[in-house]
């Protein structure tokens, strides 16, 4: 069963597809601040580990670690969505040519590929949710089946994420990980003797990582 109904498609004006590419523009901005945001904390984390690779603390280095592979990863699966915003947009700049020269829409499919992934991204869900109804009925793409929103993309093996881990930890401390506690020297940058709070700072660091992703 579809997703959005079978309503009948009317055309809509140039003023109602202007208005959708402001809205993608705007997701845009949207994920860019995203963007900007993890890069932020990951450079909080990248010292962290710094600072814990001079005390030889190899299991806060292997977990704060991992966040910096999760953060690449976020920041990988934003400029791809950031990528099929550009394709909507440009399908909605061609909708605009397409009504002033025949006075009527056509059915995009590359608009609607991007859309089937767009709405699978937390970030801006909603949005791109409400404009693929609108579209659909406006006869822009076709009807979205329930199940194209399932993500089916599988979590990387174990051993594939113990990897990027080890090349995170030789790029930010310039050792493998299995040599950081008897590699550490005094070329690492200057950090500061952690305080009482630094936990609840490490804490509260890593969990706004996971609020950005989520």
């Amino acid at each position: 069963m579809g997703l959005f109904g079978k309503d009948k498609p009317s055309q809509p004006t140039k003023e109602k597809v202007r208005e959708w590419t402001a809205k993608v523009r705007q997701e845009g901005r949207q994920l860019e601040r995203q963007i900007r945001g993890i890069e932020r904390e990951k450079q909080k984390v990248e010292l962290a580990i710094k600072s814990a690779a001079k005390k030889k603390d190899i299991d806060s280095i292997k977990i704060l670690a991992r966040e910096i592979v999760q953060s690449k990863k976020a920041i990988s699966k934003i400029y791809a969505a950031k990528a099929h915003l550009t394709t909507i947009e440009n399908g909605m700049n061609a909708q605009l040519a397409t009504i002033r020269t025949a006075g009527c829409i056509q059915r995009s499919t590359e608009v609607m590929s991007s859309m089937q992934r767009l709405v699978k991204v937390p970030e801006i869900q909603n949005t791109m949710r409400e404009l693929s109804k609108e579209m659909t009925r406006a006869g822009i793409i076709e009807e979205m089946i329930e199940d194209t929103f399932e993500d089916i993309d599988q979590e990387d093996m174990e051993d594939e994420v113990e990897k990027e881990v080890e090349a995170v930890v030789n790029e930010i401390i310039g050792e493998p990980l299995k040599r950081a506690p008897t590699a550490v020297n005094d070329s690492l940058p200057v950090v500061e003797e952690p305080q009482e709070e630094d936990a609840e700072d490490m804490s509260e660091m890593q969990a706004r990582l996971q609020a950005l992703r989520s």
